[in-house]
């Protein structure tokens, strides 16, 4: 005689809903870490432009302080132009600050001081803008101007305004 046993169902695996959900949850978890990867790289190279900005800025700053500090005199007088400044008279004669082809900076201390010319390398396009006390762009600052300072010079009684624009 035949008997009948009753087959037994076995509960060792997952059943396919329970894989299907553990696989839809693997992959939002890994959507969202990747997102959060992108987010930071992007963060943090746009920090690295903004602190190679603001050492360039700062490394312009100190190097025009100091061209201007050797620049002043009594009969210094100070030609503008964008991206330029040149002394004539005084004892700053011959003194000039330009924009070379590469888009650096040199800074020229002429034949008073022949043994003093420096170059600020430039990795972003950046202008100098120079303004006399008495200019209209002394006292309205341009809205691009990432930095503005004044510059005063005690022995000509000279002031300046220098703004420094990234240009994009």
């Amino acid at each position: 005689m035949f008997s009948r046993r009753k087959l037994k169902k076995s509960k060792a695996g997952f059943t396919l809903v329970e894989l299907i959900i553990v696989i839809a949850l693997v992959a939002l978890i890994g959507g969202m870490v990747s997102g959060f990867i992108v987010f930071m790289t992007n963060y943090a190279g746009n920090n690295e432009r903004l602190a190679d900005r603001n050492s360039e800025v700062l490394l312009l700053r100190e190097n025009i302080d100091i061209w201007f500090s050797y620049a002043d005199s009594e009969n210094a007088g100070f030609t503008f132009s964008t991206n330029s400044v040149e002394v004539t008279g005084g004892d700053g004669n011959g003194m000039s600050i330009f924009r070379d082809e590469s888009g650096d900076y040199v800074f020229n201390y002429g034949t008073t001081y022949p043994q003093r010319t420096t170059t600020v390398d430039m990795t972003n396009n950046v202008s100098l803008y120079f303004y006399r006390d008495g200019d209209s762009g002394f006292n309205n600052a341009n809205s691009g101007a990432l930095v503005r300072f004044t510059i005063n010079l005690p022995a000509s009684g000279n002031t300046f305004v220098c703004e420094v624009v990234y240009e994009d």
